[in-house]
């Protein structure tokens, strides 16, 4: 799915976000990060049914829906255009992806209501403008959760802070192009497992941790 440039677009704290949907790299060729692969070897030990649905908050190289395929249906979201490139070329059945700022206002009100069975969002607050745009996020995931539905995160995501910024870059292979550079971002986009029991008891889930590394905000309704 393609889509032209949008208009500009801001978090619910008004704070300007990147929206620009022209083909900026970021990371449709990197590797796997061992976040991705934590997170595709708890889900496929726990052998879920195959009816389930999932919502991938920043596709990357779109390994995750590569690797859970054996779900209904996977609906991915990024802020680069050739992330959605590299997506379309995987030929994924049950696979969809979308140009979205998880950050913009009330950003997944573009699915209608729909629920989730699973949303996965391994840097949950890394990229953040401010506060009020990730509780307003973290209020939307916990909304959109089926029954039994639940937020899974990664114990690297919740310590890490990056801001990113287009940038026009050279490289022998590709000559001159546009790609996301990240930098170091605010202190307060860190997480504690105390602010994850925090955010799950203001959003009425339940907090699980799954061995040392995963951390999953389970709707027990």
């Amino acid at each position: 799915m393609i889509l032209l440039k949008i208009s500009k677009a801001y978090c619910i704290a008004g704070c300007e976000l990147f929206n620009d949907s022209g083909k900026f790299s970021y990371w449709e060729n990197r590797n796997v990060t061992s976040d991705e692969i934590d997170i595709v070897n708890f889900l496929n030990s726990k052998h879920e049914s195959g009816n389930l649905n999932i919502l991938h908050v920043g596709i990357g190289n779109s390994y995750i829906a590569s690797k859970l395929n054996i779900f209904k249906e996977i609906i991915g979201i990024t802020i680069s255009q050739n992330e959605i490139l590299n997506a379309s070329s995987k030929s994924i059945p049950n696979y969809k992806f979308f140009f979205l700022n998880k950050y913009k206002t009330n950003s997944l009100d573009i699915f209608d209501n729909k629920k989730f069975d699973i949303i996965i969002d391994a840097n949950m607050k890394s990229f953040s403008c401010c506060d009020m745009a990730f509780k307003n996020l973290f209020n939307q995931y916990g909304e959109s959760l089926r029954n039994n539905g639940y937020i899974i995160t990664h114990i690297n995501g919740i310590k890490w802070s990056r801001m990113v910024k287009p940038k026009l870059a050279f490289s022998f292979k590709n000559l001159f192009y546009k790609r996301l550079k990240e930098y170091d971002g605010p202190i307060n986009n860190l997480l504690s497992i105390s602010d994850c029991k925090i955010l799950a008891g203001q959003n009425n889930l339940k907090l699980e941790l799954v061995d040392k590394n995963l951390i999953v905000f389970k709707n027990d309704k």
